[in-house]
């Protein structure tokens, strides 16, 4: 389903930007996410899940990937081959399962939004998953990704074979074990913190 507001794109330009929309689990175009964006003036653009809704397809955990995949590829060539918007004004949006179909798309057709610097072409460092790899490990691990951790991931996302990603763990003598274990202390310290923050809300005046 597809809202054109191009003719009228407002005062700030908004409906002259697609904003495609993944639906979650169960979830279908008609009442799903994509009354936010269309409410906030974009052209939106919905589909279902194969097998979701009015949909051909077998909504089962073991065709989901591919199946997924392949629809995300025909609705975004369709946004930008059909609708005719250029790769800079679409927009991939989506919730739950649709994530799984957003993370597809940014890194597969690169439909992304945002300020992101341009990636080198063929390069696997400039694998658009990698930006976003990156950005997530600096939100989630702020201390570990400072300064040498952020140079060391980013060394690490230049190997582009098993051979080199090999040779770099044997040159930082990588210990699988002891990354697991900091990890585990790391997620067990911030589920203290939660806790103690809990429990000391529980006992504020209500």
């Amino acid at each position: 389903m597809f809202m054109d507001c191009r003719q009228r794109p407002g005062s700030h330009g908004r409906g002259l930007r697609l904003v495609i929309c993944c639906e979650g689990n169960a979830g279908f175009y008609e009442i799903g996410c994509l009354s936010a964006p269309l409410e906030a003036g974009y052209s939106v653009l919905g589909w279902n899940h194969p097998g979701f809704g009015g949909s051909t397809g077998a909504p089962f955990p073991q065709h989901d990937a591919d199946a997924d995949a392949n629809a995300t590829d025909v609705v975004v060539k369709y946004a930008l081959h059909r609708l005719h918007f250029p790769p800079a004004h679409v927009v991939v949006y989506g919730w739950s399962i649709g994530g799984f179909m957003v993370s597809w798309a940014t890194t597969t057709c690169a439909a992304t939004s945002g300020p992101l610097r341009p990636l080198p072409s063929g390069d696997v460092e400039g694998h658009r998953g990698n930006e976003l790899l990156l950005r997530l490990l600096q939100h989630r691990y702020p201390a570990v990704m400072a300064c040498e951790g952020l140079t060391v991931v980013t060394r690490w996302l230049r190997a582009g074979s098993l051979a080199q990603e090999a040779a770099f763990y044997a040159r930082y003598r990588v210990d699988d074990d002891w990354c697991l274990a900091l990890l585990r202390s790391y997620r067990a310290h911030c589920e203290d913190r939660q806790e103690d923050e809990e429990a000391w809300g529980s006992l504020s005046p209500g």
